[in-house]
Formats: C-alpha cells, structure tokens, sequence
C-alpha cells in the first residue's frame, strides 16, 4: 500500500478494455481495492470521474441536470443560513453549515495533471483570474458551489469567534475562488480580530487586483481607514474614509469612522495635499482608484464581443462604467438592444 496516488492512477488507467460495460466493472473493483490506501478519498474521485466518461450522453445529461438541480438546492440552503444569522440564530445556521461542508468535503472534485478545478461565482471572475496567474493547466468549473459553502462557513464561524477555524475554512473559499472579494475581506478581517494589523494590512492590500466592484474597493478602502485608526494616523484615516465614500456613498460604516475620528482626535484632522495622498498612496502600495488591468481586460472583453455580436457585451462593460463612468462605453451600453 505504499504506491503513490500517480502510479495507482497510471495502472488502473492502462487496464481499461474500450468496452463501457467491462470497464464499468472493473473501475467498481479498482474503487474496491485502493479503498484502504492513504489517498483512497483523491482514488475515488479519479475513479468517478472515469466512470462519468463511461456514461451515454443521455446519462451524462441527466447527471448534469441532476446536478443543476443540487447546486440550487445548496444556494437555497446557503441563502437560509445567512437568513439564519441575520436573525442570530447561530445553532441552527451552524447545523445546517456543517452538513453542507461535509457533503463538500466528499465531493468528486480535486485537482488532476493536467487541469484545476475552481467555483468562480460568475464569468469575469475566471477571466481575471487566468489574466493574473496565467495558469499552465485547464481550469475545470465545479459544478456545486465549494467557495461558497467554505465561504459562508468561514463567515459564521467569525461571527462565532471561532477565528482559527475560521481561517481555514476562508482559506478553502479562497482555493476554490481566489477572486471572491468576500471572501477575502473576512479572510483580512480574521487577523483584525486577532490584533495583526499588519498582516490585517497585507491582506487587504492583497486584494485590489481581485477587485472589481465599486462595494468591494471602498470597503477597501475604510478596511485601510481602520488600520490608520490604529496607529493614530487620523488624516490618513480620514482621507481613506472619504476615498471608499466615492464607491459607496451611503456607506454607514464609513461616516461613523469619519464621527469617531472626530471625537477621538486631540487635534484638528488636517487635510492630506494632493502630494501627501499620492506618497501614501506610493508608501503603502494601494491604488487610487479600481486596478487598471482589471478595467483594460472588462472594456476590451465587452467591446470586442459588442462587435462581434456575442452575448455578454452589457455585463463586462457594465464593470468597467461602474467605476470610470467613461461616455463612450455609456454610449456602447445605450446601443445594445435589450430583447423585448
């Protein structure tokens, strides 16, 4: 039992016949065999994967829809425990989470030779994400949402204090979706609760080139306004606070981090000059404003496929009008057709 999960994998893939039927079997008996080895888990998920290539096209169909159908089933049941928690009742969000995160533990999906698999919430997400890392391997979508489930554990355990654990299960979310902003917010909040402001900074920091809605770059934003509270930095902090306002004017949070530094301050709050905001700007490396790779690859994905007639044009250069509202992609949203 000591061959790796490779050499096993090599072996039960050069004894298979071409024959569907044969191979089902013999695929049932390799799942029976290594079923004691260290890496049985990772054994099954390959076999199973090699069992769904077996399957008629009519059986691959019914298990993707039988599959769509579990995904909604599992964001229905996401959207009950934040329900849940909103009415703070922990007990029974956490009953429900630590089901979905078992059934997530012993899903299908892992890693290959040749591809990764992800959980990308939406479509821009897996495109920023081969723009930034440039993968060698094919990505893989999962079908049932695993960032999501690891995401919203790791939420509710941080409203529960349960900050190591939390991390963790952030840390699971952000393997499956490295772009989730939400996720790394609460990933960067976990090191707040602990008093590491530094790492609390550098993982904030971190995020901006994942950033790509104007809610995410202004909580940012005060995210970095609360580490300047900390260091007694109140100009700085006041400035940041008033940045994140650009991209979330409402924003609560914000305005009463403006009213507390104004009680908690012995003096008054100067305002930072244009080249004080750009050395602070420099010294802690965050932009002034959304990423600039993030905007280029939204407006050129969203004009090429305006002009191609693909579908799609309105929703990525929707997020590049979000934050620039630029007139010219105004004019390109104005003339797409919406369908009656």
């Amino acid at each position: 039992m000591d061959r790796t999960y490779d050499e096993i994998m090599r072996d039960i893939e050069s004894g298979l016949s071409g024959d569907p039927k044969e191979d089902a079997e013999y695929l049932k008996d390799m799942a029976e065999v290594w079923k004691d080895h260290e890496e049985a888990e990772r054994i099954h998920r390959a076999i199973a994967r090699l069992l769904y290539g077996l399957m008629p096209q009519e059986g691959q169909a019914k298990f993707a829809a039988d599959t769509g159908k579990e995904r909604k089933d599992i964001m229905e049941r996401l959207e009950n425990v934040r329900f849940l928690m909103f009415r703070k009742k922990y007990d029974e969000a956490l009953k429900e989470m630590e089901a979905l995160v078992e059934m997530a533990e012993h899903s299908l999906y892992a890693d290959e030779d040749a591809a990764m698999y992800f959980s990308f919430d939406e479509a821009f997400e897996e495109v920023l994400y081969i723009a930034i890392h440039e993968p060698v391997k094919e990505i893989h979508r999962a079908a049932i949402p695993m960032s999501r489930i690891y995401g919203t554990y790791g939420i509710l355990l941080v409203e529960l204090g349960r900050v190591a654990e939390a991390q963790k299960a952030l840390e699971k979310g952000l393997r499956w979706n490295p772009i989730d902003c939400e996720i790394r917010a609460e990933y960067a909040e976990t090191f707040k609760m602990q008093k590491d402001y530094e790492r609390y900074l550098n993982e904030v920091l971190a995020s901006f080139p994942y950033i790509f809605r104007p809610k995410f770059l202004a909580r940012a934003y005060r995210d970095i306004g609360y580490y300047f509270i900390e260091n007694k930095q109140y100009s700085e902090a006041t400035f940041l606070y008033w940045l994140s306002m650009r991209y979330e004017p409402d924003s609560r949070t914000a305005q009463a981090e403006l009213y507390y530094i104004e009680q908690i301050a012995e003096e008054e709050v100067k305002q930072l000059s244009v080249n004080e905001v750009q050395a602070l700007a420099e010294t802690y490396e965050f932009p002034l404003g959304a990423d600039h790779r993030m905007l280029s690859l939204a407006y050129q994905m969203g004009k090429h496929r305006l002009e191609t007639h693909q579908p799609g044009a309105e929703y990525f250069l929707s997020i590049a009008y979000d934050f620039t509202h630029d007139e010219e992609i105004k004019q390109m949203l104005d003339s797409i057709v919406k369908p009656a």
